[in-house]
Formats: C-alpha cells, structure tokens, sequence
C-alpha cells in the first residue's frame, strides 16, 4: 500500500466526511477513505484498521505486529548489552534465519562466513572449531576481525547453531581492547544459548 501526498484532502469533497482521510491501493482506483481515528494509537478494534494485503502475512513479535507484503520476510535479529557506562559497551545480537537448507551448524558458519571473506575488508580467520553449548546441542564457533576502517581493526565472535531448519547466528563484534579483555565472558554467554 502506498500513499499519494495529492490524496489527502483538506476541502470537503462531495463523497468524503470531514473527518476522512483518502489513500488509494494502486494507481488508478478509487480512494478508500479512512478516519483519522483508524491512525490512533488508542484504535484496538480490528475494524478500524488500515486493510491488509491478502496476499501478505502478519508478522507478530513482542507485544506488536506489522501486516506485510506477501514477499517480505522476517529476519529477525535481538540486540542485547551490558548497561557499562564508562568504557566501551559490550553486545551481542542474535539473529535468527528460517528455512535454513543445510544439515549442520558447522555447514550453516561456512555458508555465512564465505559471503563475509567477500565483503569484509582485510578480513583474516582466527579461530574456528565445533563446540557443544552448555545444553548439550553441537554448535559452530568463529573468530575473526577486520578492518572497518583504515584505523580501526574489530574483532568478531560468533557461534552458529542450527536446530531443525532454523539457523540462529550469535555475535559480538569488539574492539581489541574489549575482545581481548571480555572473551572468554563473552564465551560463556554464547554457549548458554538454548532454544
């Protein structure tokens, strides 16, 4: 659905309310007048909602939910950090990939990590191994850095794991100082993931 800024009306037209906002679906049709409570934050009732592609999807997370085309797709990532407020601040994402066609987590890091040796300037392989999180599940640990900049080297910390076709991709991306300082924590809380 898009928005034509030439659609929106500030006179009365002959078949819109005052209290009507219009949009069109696709150019060319007819506008499809909404009130502007239909935009409220407060509207809860499903009826006064903008319409959704039928041929989209809901994609629901967290207390919220978004209606998208049918060709959109959910790469859902988590951001998680120390609340440190001196020094340099420590996070680690997640990121979360469906339909993963691969049959392990050693097969799922390689597949990522040929499109990073692509595109990461000056990029240099330090450590790879398989490991067993502390759940028990094999999973698939990297390190590596690179070059952001022409002053700035950053280090990467990643384990790959796959359960049934769901690939799932924790990372923490550091600077020397705070990779060298912070590892094996860093370690610690990547292998305690558990899904």
């Amino acid at each position: 659905m898009y928005f034509k800024k030439e659609m929106f009306y500030k006179e009365k037209k002959p078949e819109q309310s005052e209290d009507k906002i219009a949009c069109n679906n696709q150019e060319g049709e007819k506008p499809i007048f909404f009130s502007p409570v239909q935009f409220s934050k407060k509207s809860d009732e499903s009826s006064k909602t903008l319409p959704q592609d039928p041929e989209g999807h809901v994609f629901a997370a967290n207390g919220f939910s978004l209606n998208l085309p049918c060709d959109w797709l959910s790469r859902t990532s988590y951001l998680l950090s120390d609340t440190q407020e001196q020094g340099e601040q420590i996070s680690i994402q997640i990121a979360v990939e469906e339909n993963v066609c691969v049959s392990s987590a050693a097969e799922y890091a390689q597949q990522q990590l040929e499109v990073l040796q692509k595109h990461l300037t000056g990029y240099c392989l330090l450590q790879q191994e398989e490991i067993v999180l502390s759940n028990g599940q094999k999973a698939y640990q990297v390190e590596f850095c690179w070059n952001a900049d022409e002053n700035q080297l950053l280090y990467q910390y990643r384990v790959y794991v796959l359960s049934k076709n769901t690939g799932y991709c924790l990372m923490s991306i550091l600077t020397e100082k705070v990779y060298k300082d912070n590892r094996e924590k860093i370690s610690c809380i990547l292998r305690s993931f558990n899904q």
